[in-house]
C-alpha cells in the first residue's frame, strides 16, 4: 500500500482525491504505514493544506518518529498562509528532546514563517536565544541563520552572545549573522577582535567569525 501512495503522488494524482484516505492510514497501528502515510501528506506539499491540523497533532506524538516525519511535512504543506496555525507548534518543537526533530522545526519555522510576516516568530526565537543553552540554543539560531536578512532585528543579540558562548556554540552565532548582515559583522564585529589579538581565545573567535 505504501508503494501505491507514492505512486499515485509522483504521478499527479489530485490532492483532494487521495489526502482523504490517506488521513486514515495516521490511525494505523503498523508503524511504517503511519510513517509512508506522513511522508506522502508532505510530497503534496501545500495542496495537502487540509492535513496540516493532523500533522501538527503528530509533533506532539510520543513516537520521536512519527514527530521527526511530521515536522518534515509540515515544512512542506504548510505554507505562509498558515503561519498563525503552524508558527506556535513549531517554536514549542525547537525544545524537542529529539536533535532532529528540533533541526526539523527550526527549517520549517522559516519556511512557514517566510518574510518574517507572523510577528511572533523572532521575538519568540530571541527569547529563546536569550534563555535557551546546548541544543535549544543551537536550533533557534538555526532559525534566525534560515531567516536571513529580514533576522536583522537579531544582530544586536547575536553580537552580544558571540562575546561570551564557548567555541561550538560561536560558530552557528557567526554562521547565523553572516547571513544575517555580513556588512556589519565586518564593519562592527571584526575591527574591535582584531584590535586585541594577544589572547588565544580573541584569536579564535576572531578566525570563527
Amino acid at each position: 500500500r505504501r508503494y501505491v501512495i507514492t505512486s499515485l503522488v509522483q504521478i499527479g494524482t489530485h490532492a483532494e482525491i487521495v489526502v482523504p484516505p490517506i488521513l486514515k492510514l495516521l490511525e494505523s497501528d503498523p508503524r511504517w504505514k503511519k510513517m509512508g502515510a506522513i511522508q506522502a501528506l508532505g510530497s503534496f506539499g501545500t495542496d495537502a493544506a487540509t492535513s496540516l491540523p493532523n500533522l501538527l497533532n503528530l509533533l506532539t506524538d510520543k513516537d520521536p518518529n512519527d514527530r521527526l516525519f511530521a515536522a518534515e511535512a509540515v515544512r512542506s504543506v504548510g505554507g505562509q498562509s498558515t503561519a498563525s496555525q503552524t508558527l506556535p507548534v513549531l517554536l514549542k518543537t525547537l525544545t524537542d528532546k529529539n536533535p532532529e526533530i528540533r533541526l526539523s522545526a527550526a527549517k520549517a519555522v522559516r519556511s512557514v514563517g517566510g518574510r518574517s510576516t507572523d510577528p511572533q516568530t523572532l521575538p519568540v526565537l530571541l527569547h529563546l536565544v536569550r534563555t535557551s543553552k546546548n541544543a535549544t540554543l543551537l536550533n533557534a539560531l538555526i532559525a534566525l541563520e534560515e531567516f536571513g536578512p529580514d533576522a536583522g532585528k537579531a544582530f544586536p543579540t547575536l553580537a552580544e552572545l558571540s562575546k561570551t558562548v564557548d567555541a561550538s556554540t560561536l560558530e552557528q552565532v557567526a554562521s547565523a549573522l553572516a547571513k544575517i548582515a555580513p556588512d556589519r559583522v565586518r564593519q562592527e564585529i571584526l575591527p574591535p577582535m582584531f584590535a586585541d589579538l594577544r589572547g588565544d581565545d580573541k584569536r579564535e573567535r576572531a578566525q570563527t567569525i
